[in-house]
């Protein structure tokens, strides 16, 4: 007969939870650098070193963002943080503002995140539209309720694991991390590094052609007064920007732009 005790559900004893250094430094070879830390505090700068932080006090949604920035975003009992800086964080990428690194505490994000508010009146991307990686083992997180400061230093060495979230030092979740932005180069570098904790995960893209773009391009020059294609190229002369900004919104929904319709349509060829 199956017992009726329940055995005590195990869960993290801190809306805070530091991301370990080994991934920071992995982070750190990624970006080149961490500019900024947008959901930090003191005692978790101690591990990620970034040139800025915002905390709890500042309020890192309310503050400018730009730069090579990491984003482990806090917790809360009513789920608006996570969704709210995720929204952010693209509202910059897209913008070309930042590349972010993001770190996903637990793999419900992936379900949740899909479900995000709109941006600029365009679907929000969800994780699965990013390079990622799930590693193969769980993040040990450092519990923020566990770290106080003392002379300016945190009483528990941020390298410790033993005192990880979880029950008896062991993660209670899977995790992930995604690349938000970046160049070629830095696609790589993410590929490289973080093979290195899991399988890395490239999101598949269909190809859009010339003739397609040039479409996306026609309709958001609306914006600038009505044309039709035999105006595009003239248009396109006074403002390239937003040829990069389509091809942006595109890469973003899981497309794949050609380079020669980009070259073609940013030089007016068309």
């Amino acid at each position: 007969m199956r017992s009726t005790k329940q055995k005590p559900r195990r869960s993290c004893r801190s809306a805070e939870h530091y991301t370990p250094q080994r991934y920071v430094d992995a982070v750190r070879y990624v970006l080149g650098a961490i500019d900024l830390d947008p959901a930090s505090c003191r005692a978790a700068n101690q591990i990620v070193c970034a040139t800025r932080y915002y905390d709890l006090v500042s309020d890192g949604l309310t503050q400018p963002w730009s730069g090579r920035i990491l984003l482990n975003p806090p917790g809360d009992t009513q789920g608006k943080n996570v969704p709210a800086f995720w929204r952010k964080a693209n509202l910059h990428v897209l913008a070309g503002d930042a590349v972010i690194l993001w770190v996903g505490f637990t793999l419900e994000q992936l379900r949740t995140l899909q479900r995000c508010a709109d941006i600029g009146g365009r679907p929000c991307p969800s994780p699965l539209h990013y390079p990622m990686v799930i590693p193969t083992e769980r993040i040990a997180f450092i519990p923020g309720g566990e770290v106080t400061l003392q002379l300016g230093l945190p009483s528990l060495s941020l390298g410790d694991t033993a005192h990880a979230q979880g029950t008896g030092g062991h993660p209670t979740h899977s995790n992930f991390l995604c690349l938000l932005g970046g160049n070629r180069r830095t696609r790589e570098r993410f590929v490289r590094r973080f093979s290195e904790f899991g399988e890395v995960i490239m999101p598949v893209r269909r190809t859009m052609k010339t003739h397609a773009l040039a479409r996306q391009v026609q309709k958001a020059l609306t914006a600038h007064g009505s044309c039709n294609l035999a105006e595009l190229a003239r248009r396109l002369r006074r403002h390239r920007s937003i040829v990069r900004e389509v091809v942006d919104a595109m890469l973003a929904r899981g497309l794949v732009v050609e380079q020669n319709a980009v070259i073609r349509l940013s030089n007016g060829d068309v």
